[in-house]
């Protein structure tokens, strides 16, 4: 494993998982089911922006009060490995907030999606009250090669565009408004985004 610090607060991260593990990942988001949504930012005023597909694997819902948990298969395939990885060696864990997986279908050019905070209230425009305190950390995990990216921006080092190699990821405080991309030369770009405390 690999880490680079490309600015304050934003972590790049090669060979996430042994080969193994990134194989059953791989291997294991071939066969779940996939959700259409129009946008990544609701507020959006695009007159055009590819949906992608998206499937959660763990979430709690504050709006409704509903809880995602994965089954056994997924639990041990997708949600250990993410949990490890980010505890570290540290005893200190972490709380997992939402991890799912997403699946951008390829464009004839690349779009860029808007730009989007994790956990934002569009309607408000403020943060959570409780993410004062408790500051969400935001994983992006690129599963497979190809020629998107995610760019996060306004960071100390301005804009940077993580590229979609596979087996690595960005890891960056849920303060960055951040981008997400398609691809061309790839049927898909797939990603897994991890939101924790």
């Amino acid at each position: 494993m690999k880490i680079r610090q490309a600015a304050e607060h934003v972590y790049c991260i090669e060979d996430v998982f042994d080969i193994g593990v990134y194989q059953d990942i791989k291997f294991i988001l071939k066969d779940i089911d996939w959700k259409y949504s129009q946008t990544t930012n609701p507020e959006s005023d695009a007159v055009y922006e590819p949906g992608y597909f998206a499937t959660q694997f763990y979430q709690y819902c504050v709006t409704n009060k509903t809880f995602i948990f994965p089954n056994a298969d997924l639990f041990q395939t997708i949600m250990i490995p993410f949990l490890d990885f980010v505890q570290g060696n540290s005893a200190q864990a972490r709380v997992p907030i939402r991890l799912k997986a997403n699946l951008y279908p390829r464009t004839d050019k690349i779009f860029q999606h808007e730009k989007h905070l994790d956990y934002f209230n569009y309607e408000t425009r403020e943060h959570f009250p409780w993410l004062n305190s408790f500051p969400i950390t935001n994983m992006v995990y690129m599963v497979n090669d190809n020629d998107g990216g995610t760019e996060i921006l306004d960071t100390s080092e301005g804009d940077i565009m993580v590229p979609s190699k596979q087996n690595t990821a960005v890891i960056f405080n849920n303060q960055f408004w951040h981008k997400s991309s398609t691809c061309t030369n790839k049927k898909a770009r797939i990603t897994i985004n991890f939101n924790f405390l």
